[in-house]
């Protein structure tokens, strides 16, 4: 078998750029990066999201500590990590000073490190991680958003490019902030750049060589590399360069001078960076997978030759040759943001507990430069627990390591600032000793006597009486309205669910009031988000929640109405509102008929009752001259009713007769019923009448009077069926009063009809 090599990369670089693609998992890291390894500084480069901005953390990649940390402009993302370094001109003298003094940050020998950031708001950013500040912007150089910054690989050079969203390649002298040139490209999509002199390479979806010297990107050579974006670039020499793109396993090599792929890197997933270390035969290239797994490939660069075409394909596809993952001791997987070779060791970043970093090496390589590691390796990483039960090595406490349960947790007081007495600790003896003299019930009060120690019923005759006492006053003094704002601004920090909904239970108007009052104005943004999230997951808390979100626009609407953003931020909240407010004109009108049908429900009520009371009396009256008889269902035919004097006999409701036709001999009209009732008013009543059938019911009141009695009754025929199949049967009483019977039912039969000649 015969190797070939296919130009191998030069020795040294002066600057590279580092990749630092955003990242997928759901880590809080936004972007990482380590410094090259060529530069020697050790350091790792990470963004996370603040309160109001992101964050770039440097941290020292051998210690672990957290170096420096810039904050951005309130808006401004960061879409790339490019390092450099700056100074190293002095010669041996400040080489061995800076030997002396090793452990001061950014002692290396090429000089200081030097972070460029490209933001969204078009410019460069120069930070220097030993002054922890910016010194230098370059500005105007791009509308819109830049994308990428890249130095240029000669020491000596000042010169670096950018790419932005405007669709310009904008050349730099870094150290002088100026504007060399700006061409504009073919395309709006290239994102990324690197420097390969004497050629400059530009990424999208495909590749783009341009001669750095000239800029001409008409006479550009142009790779097809991808059907997805290339989120790294790397040059490696004069002639070759790598590329990874999204959700690809492979890692490919193009040659500039054939204008072709050379060879691809297979990985067991998909690729999330890359990085360059060694030279010539110790080159190795590593890859972090979108698993957190890392792969390292040693020689990429070199293709073996094959005898056979049909192998030959097989022969440039290469697998890694070591794979390398961090697990926990139960084996859950601890995925890897970012990682790299260096000193013949891999150095794996993931974060801890949210945002804090950790680190770990691995020995990868001997002292020759050949991988030791082959095959799959585990390094078990046990949870680290930071000092001080949450703290880590440079004092910043991880609010992710929970050493509490939050569910037992009681907010007494947010300013309860009083200084807690230190005891020493009893020991061991001592402690045995003092048990073994307590009995059971000195250790723990009863539950009487802490029903007495609140001292309720003292408490409430202080209340209504008299002012409490200072003792009183000091048991029962309610939590000032203040004491919320330390609460809500913990809460609203370290987005504690449990301890907002707590702050959010209050609704007492005075005390939301003093707390919204007291509360910074940038957390007034991150307190009305939190609030339209809960109404509108329930809307029935609109009513306690709505005077937190007024109290809140009304105490911070200057500072509201400052911020650019502003609808874009609170878009959920007036969305809310506005849902809210479209319902109330139809709530308004369903009121408006509401209170109309109880207005008329109201005076109906009243007309009845007055209606009732004034015919209370009469129906009383006229209830205690009724005798009511009960009659028997069923009575023979024989039983005819007697002649029924109807002298002062009146009808006063026409239902009562309805014209019923009896016997065929009696049926008439109603006129001739209308002749009858009169006749019999004139009737004289016959003074041996016999007693009213007792099975006919009375159902009508008549008078009687004793002027009428020498009157007789003239009708020669009386059909007692016309009165609604009811007997009427009249009976003379002691005071000249008829007394009425109850109808029969329904079961008796139709009275026959008597004549009276």
């Amino acid at each position: 078998m015969v190797s070939k090599k296919v130009a191998p990369p030069k020795a040294s670089v002066s600057a590279v750029k580092a990749s630092a693609t955003s990242l997928s998992t759901a880590s809080s890291i936004k972007r990482a990066s380590f410094s090259p390894s060529n530069l020697r500084l050790d350091l790792f480069a990470s963004l996370i999201d603040g309160i109001d901005s992101q964050r770039l953390r440097i941290h020292d990649a051998s210690t672990g500590r957290l170096r420096c940390e810039y904050a951005f402009e309130k808006g401004l993302t960061c879409n790339s990590i490019a390092w450099n370094t700056v100074g190293g001109d002095d010669g041996k003298k400040q080489r061995k000073k800076r030997k002396r003094t090793g452990d001061e940050l950014n002692d290396t020998a090429s000089g200081k490190a030097l972070v460029a950031l490209a933001v969204s708001n078009g410019n460069i950013l120069l930070y220097s991680p030993g002054d922890n500040e910016l010194v230098g912007t370059l500005a105007n150089g791009h509308v819109g958003a830049a994308y990428d910054f890249a130095f240029s690989t000669d020491i000596e050079s000042t010169t670096a490019w950018s790419c932005g969203a405007d669709g310009k390649l904008v050349e730099w002298n870094w150290k002088s902030q100026e504007i060399l040139r700006s061409v504009p490209l073919p395309e709006q999509s290239y994102t990324k750049i690197t420097s390969a002199l004497p050629h400059l390479l530009l990424a999208s979806h495909n590749v783009l060589a341009v001669n750095a010297s000239e800029l001409d990107v008409s006479e550009a050579a142009s790779f097809q590399a991808s059907t997805t974006p290339i989120h790294t670039i790397i040059s490696a020499g004069d002639d070759l360069f790598v590329t990874s793109a999204d959700s690809e396993r492979f890692i490919n090599i193009y040659s500039i001078s054939q204008n072709r792929l050379v060879k691809a890197l297979v990985a067991q997933s998909d690729v999330r960076k890359i990085s360059l270390s060694g030279s010539g035969s110790s080159t190795v290239l590593l890859a972090v997978t979108e698993d957190g797994a890392i792969e390292l490939f040693s020689n990429p660069f070199v293709v073996e030759a094959a005898a056979e075409t049909s192998s030959r394909r097989k022969k440039t596809t290469t697998k890694s040759d070591a794979q390398i993952r961090i697990v926990r001791p139960n084996k859950a997987a601890v995925p890897a943001v970012d990682a790299l070779l260096q000193n013949g060791e891999v150095v794996a970043a993931w974060p801890e507990g949210g945002a804090r970093m950790d680190f770990e090496r691995v020995k990868a390589q001997d002292d020759d430069g050949k991988l030791t590691l082959s095959g799959a390796t585990e390094i078990v990483k046990a949870k680290a627990v930071g000092i001080g039960g949450g703290d880590n090595m440079n004092g910043a406490k991880d609010m992710g390591d929970v050493n509490f349960n939050q569910a037992q947790a009681v907010v007494v007081s947010g300013n309860a600032l009083g200084d807690v007495g230190m005891e020493d600790a009893e020991s061991a003896a001592e402690d045995e000793a003092s048990s073994d003299e307590d009995s059971p019930q000195e250790a723990e009060p009863s539950f009487g006597e802490k029903f007495q120690a609140l001292d309720i019923s003292a408490t409430h005759k202080e209340r209504t009486l008299k002012a409490p006492t200072t003792e009183t006053k000091r048991a029962l003094q309610p939590v000032a309205p203040g004491s919320l704002t330390t609460v809500l601004s913990q809460a609203l920090k370290t987005n504690d669910k449990a301890l907002l909904e707590s702050c959010f239970q209050v609704t007492d108007s005075k005390v939301i009031l003093a707390t919204i009052r007291r509360l910074e104005s940038p957390l007034a943004v991150t307190l009305l988000e939190k609030l339209a999230e809960r109404i509108a997951r329930k809307p029935g808390r609109a009513g306690s929640l709505g005077t937190w979100v007024r109290w809140t626009l009304v105490a911070h609407g200057g500072y509201l109405v400052s911020l650019p953003n502003l609808v874009k931020t609170l878009s959920t909240l007036h969305g809310t509102l506005t849902t809210r407010a479209a319902a109330l004109p139809r709530l308004l009108a369903l009121q408006g008929r509401l209170d109309m049908l109880n207005a008329q429900l109201e005076l109906r009520n009243s007309m009845r009752g007055a209606g009732e009371y004034g015919s209370t009396a009469a129906a009383r009256e006229r209830e205690e001259q009724v005798t009511y008889i009960e009659g028997q269902e069923d009575y023979s035919s024989d039983e005819e009713p007697e002649e029924v004097g109807m002298e002062g006999f009146t009808i006063d409701d026409a239902s009562f007769v309805k014209g019923k036709g009896g016997d065929s001999e009696g049926e008439g009209t109603d006129e001739e019923d209308e002749e009858l009732i009169d006749d019999e008013e004139n009737e004289e009543e016959d003074s041996d009448e016999e007693t009213s059938d007792e099975d006919g019911l009375l159902d009508t009141m008549a008078e009687v009077t004793d002027d009428d009695e020498s009157d007789e009754l003239e009708e020669d025929e009386l059909d007692y069926s016309d009165i609604d199949d009811e007997d009427v049967v009249a009976s003379d009483s002691e005071d000249g009063e008829v007394q009425l019977a109850k109808p029969k039912s329904k079961s008796s039969k139709a009275s026959p009809t008597k004549k009276k000649k």
